[in-house]
């Protein structure tokens, strides 16, 4: 996709630039699992798909949960 954007879709008439957040942002991150170099994204996913797989299983079986 970076080939495309830098290739032959950039507007020739930009300046190569990038996105700054500065400082007042940082504070709003998630930021990593404490000791460990892991986001909170990924245990946040592993139980978005676990409770995906829980309705699931239930509905299998007849169960719903939701009604």
């Amino acid at each position: 996709m970076n080939h495309f954007v830098e290739g032959p879709l950039r507007d020739p008439s930009s300046l190569k630039q990038t996105f700054h957040l500065g400082r007042s942002a940082t504070p709003n991150l998630i930021g990593t699992i404490p000791g460990m170099d892991v986001h909170w994204g990924l245990v946040f996913g592993i139980v978005a798909c676990l409770l995906c797989y829980l309705f699931q299983a239930l509905h299998d079986v007849g169960l719903r949960p939701w009604r």
